[in-house]
Order: structure tokens, then C-alpha cells, then sequence
């Protein structure tokens, strides 16, 4: 009887686990499919308002005066640190728990950011056009919009660094270069505003060191 008790009590556990797994997964990427939906309304708007005023210069910027640009480059690199950081965090961590805890937390980020992205548009960093002609811009939702408040690549790169180095202490210093080096690629594109950075920076830690 204390047997099947047991068994019971485990199964009951592991299903609770499996579909908790799945609950904070589907949350995850809905919510990354919400910011492309608010994404492409906004290009849409942008293309459909010729009237629309646009501000003549950007914002001044003290990353972007210090940091030399690399514009041509606009978002490629970025996408791929963080591509490659999302296939080390499931190649590294081999405990359930914790990619569940990376998917809590990682959907709270991405709900402060689809709230963040709807409520103020920054002055657009580079000149480029509108528009959603090529596949790549059709799915991510184009160039041009002003979703920069805050920083969505630098809060995962982060937060994926942050769960590896829980995990496997000695990656810390390869984990907080490449977080780094992101930071710089973004600013040195472009990408973003340093304030979409710090603020990116300063949630991230929060919401990791919670206790949600």
C-alpha cells in the first residue's frame, strides 16, 4: 500500500511538472508572437501614414557616440548570439527545473516588454525604409519600427547567461563576455538605445533574482 502510495505520489508530481513545462513553454513563445503582431501593426501603420512625422535626428545617445557604427550589419549578428545562447542553455542544462524556472521568467521579461513596447515609440535609430518585402522581415515583423523600450535581445542573452552560470560556475567568464559582446553589437548596429539596454540589464537581474 505505502508502495503504491509512493508510486502515485510521483506520478502525481511528474505529470504537475510536465504540464506546468508545458504551460510556461506555450507562454513563451506566445508571448514572442504577440511582440511580432504589435510589430508589423506598427510597420503597417508606418506605411499606410505618409503623413506621419518622423524626428529629424535621433535622441542623443552616449553609447552611440562612443561606439562606432556598424549599421550595414543591423541585426544580423545579434540574432545569431542569441539563437546560439538558446541552443547552449538546452545543451548545457540538464535540469528540468531549472529550464522551467528559465521559462517563468523569461515569459515575465517578455510580458513587461509586450507592455513596455506599446506604450512610448523612441525616435527611429536608422534610416531605413518600411516595409516587409523579403520572408525574413514577413515573420519578425520588418525593420523600422520603434519597439526599443527595452531590449529584447540583451535581456535573453542575459538571462540565458545567468542560468548557465547557476548551473556551471566555471562558464562564467565566457558567459559574461558573450553577454557582452552582444551588448556591443547591439549598440555598435544600432539596434538600440543605451537606456534600452541599461533597463534591459536592470530588469533581467530582478526578475532572475525573484523569488516568482
Amino acid at each position: 500500500m505505502v508502495i503504491l502510495f509512493v508510486f502515485l505520489l510521483k506520478l502525481y508530481e511528474k505529470t504537475l511538472y510536465t504540464i506546468k513545462m508545458i504551460i510556461y513553454i506555450i507562454l513563451f513563445i506566445s508571448l514572442i508572437y504577440l511582440q511580432i503582431i504589435v510589430k508589423k501593426q506598427k510597420i503597417k501603420q508606418k506605411i499606410n501614414t505618409p503623413d506621419t512625422v518622423v524626428a529629424p535626428e535621433t535622441l542623443s545617445d552616449l553609447g552611440h557616440k562612443m561606439i562606432p557604427s556598424i549599421s550595414q550589419f543591423y541585426i544580423l549578428h545579434s540574432d545569431i548570439i542569441l539563437v546560439s545562447m538558446f541552443l547552449a542553455l538546452f545543451i548545457l542544462i540538464k535540469s528540468p527545473n531549472t529550464l522551467q524556472d528559465f521559462f517563468k521568467k523569461g515569459s515575465i521579461l517578455l510580458l513587461l516588454r509586450s507592455i513596455s513596447i506599446c506604450l512610448t515609440d523612441l525616435p527611429q535609430i536608422n534610416n531605413n525604409d518600411c516595409k516587409l518585402g523579403n520572408q525574413i522581415s514577413k515573420i519578425v515583423g520588418g525593420k523600422c519600427t520603434n519597439d526599443y523600450m527595452f531590449s529584447g535581445h540583451t535581456s535573453m542573452t542575459l538571462l540565458i547567461s545567468l542560468f548557465i552560470m547557476k548551473e556551471l560556475p566555471y562558464l562564467q567568464i565566457p558567459m559574461l563576455s558573450i553577454t557582452t559582446i552582444q551588448i556591443y553589437i547591439i549598440l555598435a548596429t544600432r539596434m538600440h538605445y543605451s537606456i534600452d539596454i541599461f533597463i534591459a540589464i536592470l530588469l533581467t537581474y530582478l526578475v532572475y533574482s525573484s523569488s516568482f
